[in-house]
């Protein structure tokens, strides 16, 4: 299967080549001012998530594209550098940026909806008298809501390697991303199980560092407890070197087993020498996958 066969040669890339971690590995520090302010004043730590998250706003998609054009080069059997990170990041950015903020306002828009189908569904559990009967009715609107998240969210997963390995726009990358999957659903199914049990492990370990690290209140009205600046640096030290360990194993796990489902060749079955389409063909279009509508050819067998 696809999974299996991206997920042994995951493992290869990332011994071979540890670069890879590097970007990863800034990008995690990046989260460190986030983690120390909860040593500060409630406003002052508030108003440093709150700008950490613009932040990431503006610089996520330059790491997105400068990662996938590293591990794309990498699963093509190609040497990367920190150079092709920052060369790929700077020419996809534009398009990188206008995708993700796409994508970013739909995901808030329908975690929107859910939040008020919830609180809607509450009311009407609590005017209807309770009961599991009225608990199911009133939970289909919400958990249609969460459904439909999901889809969308796991539909356009792949926009970035779309943008970067096949070299299309914003919204072409949106919409490859949504033929791929659709026309390899039973593959997607098996690599996004994988990866939510590796954003899984990523989260509880940044959960738990944090708690131990960084002690919160534990009454409304109580003070937070002392923080040990020692034990907050080894543990911000922890949260962005598991970040970055599994971080980088999703992401080459990600373009190695998008590349998979594209029938995009190695460098050897090309005349391009840099792990790049040879004269400017987009990966994938030589294989039989057309553009962002080739939800037919997009889905030769992955398994």
């Amino acid at each position: 299967m696809a999974v299996v066969r991206s997920l042994k040669r995951t493992l290869s890339i990332l011994a071979e080549q540890p670069v890879l971690f590097v970007p990863l590995l800034l990008l995690g520090a990046l989260q460190a001012p986030s983690y120390l302010a909860n040593t500060l004043d409630p406003i002052v730590s508030a108003a440093v998530s709150l700008g950490m998250t613009v932040v990431y706003l503006f610089v996520t998609p330059f790491f997105h594209g400068g990662l996938i054009g590293m591990a794309n080069d990498a699963a093509a059997g190609d040497r990367t550098s920190l150079d092709r990170f920052l060369t790929v990041g700077r020419e996809r950015y534009l398009s990188l940026l206008g995708a993700y903020a796409l994508v970013y306002a739909v995901a808030t828009a329908l975690g929107v909806a859910i939040t008020i189908a919830v609180f809607l569904a509450f009311l009407a559990y609590s005017a209807a008298g309770g009961g599991i009967a009225v608990a199911v009715g009133a939970a289909i609107v919400p958990l249609l809501l969460i459904a439909v998240y999901l889809a969308v969210m796991a539909a356009v997963s792949f926009y970035g390697h779309a943008i970067v390995i096949e070299d299309h726009g914003a919204i072409d990358g949106i919409k490859r991303s949504v033929a791929v999957v659709r026309a390899n659903l039973a593959a997607v199914v098996g690599y996004l199980l994988v990866a939510l049990v590796g954003g899984g492990l990523v989260g509880a370990a940044a959960a738990a560092v944090s708690l131990l690290a960084f002690p919160t209140a534990t009454a409304p009205d109580a003070a937070p407890g002392a923080v040990d600046p020692t034990l907050a640096a080894v543990g911000v030290v922890g949260i962005v070197a598991a970040t970055a360990l599994l971080g980088g194993f999703l992401l080459v796990f990600s373009v190695v087993f998008y590349r998979d489902l594209v029938g995009a060749g190695s460098t050897e079955d090309r005349e391009g020498a840099d792990g790049r389409p040879a004269s400017g063909t987009a990966w994938g279009d030589d294989a039989g996958t057309g553009g962002a509508e080739g939800d037919g050819a997009a889905g030769r067998s992955a398994d």
